[in-house]
């Protein structure tokens, strides 16, 4: 299927140099905080306009590496690109030298498209951007993803040594940052079935309290998407309970695959896990569950065979005010989905 991009409506534009100093003081701000209420996806937002802002970038997206394959995904919030578009892109380094030479050795990169197609990163040609800069995004002295700016303002000319300098600089802080985050430090989490980073069902009232609290504190959305094993029941009967654990220990490794880390995977019950996403409004937690649908889909156990999932998903504040009407209405969603099948069945 061709990758036709939709690009926000905004329209983008320089910021101040007020606003910029603002950016950069919020950076290092975050870098020296211990506060343990500042999230990552804050931290990215802020570095990622902070460097397009400065740089005169139309568009920037940042892609967060997965330690499990080494390969790239996109997060959002991005600048001048659609959520949906880049929570779409994936990228191996080992397509695209640029991306490898950044995430293996640091290397940021800048040119122009036309012409050099060959040496263009993926990402880039991808959005057709007429010129563009990729840079490591650090964690430390690990490296955690890539940023990519694309389409100077013509009025500026084109990406250039200083403009490396200033986002190596804000890179350099937002690595201190991140460093310093555990985000799943604040959770009781633990191995659940195999499956390192899904909290039991014991943590999960806490858990979800917890997101909910720091969603209302920074003023920030919570994505929130219950899954659900179709006739979950006949496996378990057909099979008994020790091949319904496999699948279920087996779903929860996919979608741990498929999620950020800063998102939350939680045990509900036997065969439903919950998804928290934090900064993630319900349109966008809506895109995500059907990525992670055509994951599972693709995925065929041993006897099953293929399972099938349904989803419920709300979000908070959109369409809910507390933690217990968050869950509660994921829920509803998901039994509604259900009436609906049985139905149409």
């Amino acid at each position: 299927m061709d990758f036709d991009p939709q690009f926000s409506g905004a329209t983008p534009r320089a910021y101040g140099s007020d606003e910029l100093e603002q950016h950069l003081r919020a950076l290092a701000q975050t870098a020296v905080s211990l506060a343990r209420d500042i999230d990552a996806e804050t931290m990215l937002s802020c570095a990622l306009r902070a460097c397009a802002s400065s740089c005169h970038a139309s568009r920037a997206v940042i892609l967060t590496r997965d330690s499990r394959d080494g390969s790239l995904h996109g997060i959002v919030p991005a600048l001048g690109v659609a959520d949906e578009d880049a929570l779409g892109l994936h990228v191996s380094p080992d397509e695209c030298e640029t991306t490898k030479a950044a995430l293996e050795s640091g290397v940021t990169a800048f040119g122009e498209s036309a012409g050099n197609v060959d040496s263009t990163p993926k990402v880039v040609r991808r959005f057709r951007a007429r010129d563009w800069m990729a840079a490591p995004v650090t964690s430390g002295r690990d490296i955690a993803g890539v940023l990519y700016l694309m389409d100077k303002d013509a009025g500026f000319g084109t990406f250039n040594a200083l403009d490396v300098a200033f986002v190596r600089t804000a890179i350099g802080l937002l690595g201190g940052a991140l460093q310093g985050l555990r985000v799943r430090d604040r959770i009781p989490s633990s191995v659940v079935g195999n499956v390192a980073g899904l909290v039991g069902q014991d943590g999960f009232e806490e858990v979800v309290g917890l997101e909910v609290e720091r969603a209302e504190r920074l003023g920030h959305p919570l994505g929130c998407a219950v899954i659900e094993v179709v006739d979950f029941a006949n496996i378990l009967e057909a099979h008994g309970p020790q091949a319904a654990d496999v699948v279920m220990r087996h779903l929860g490794q996919t979608l741990a695959k498929h999620v950020r880390q800063i998102d939350v995977l939680a045990r509900y019950d036997d065969r439903r896990i919950v998804a928290l996403m934090p900064g993630t409004p319900g349109d966008v937690a809506r895109v995500v569950v059907r990525r992670l649908d055509a994951q599972v889909s693709r995925i065929s156990w041993p006897k099953i065979g293929k399972i099938s999932l349904r989803f419920g998903v709300a979000s908070y504040p959109e369409e809910t005010k507390t933690a217990h009407e968050l869950v509660a209405t994921t829920l509803k969603a998901a039994a509604t989905a259900n009436q609906e099948n049985s139905g149409a069945a």
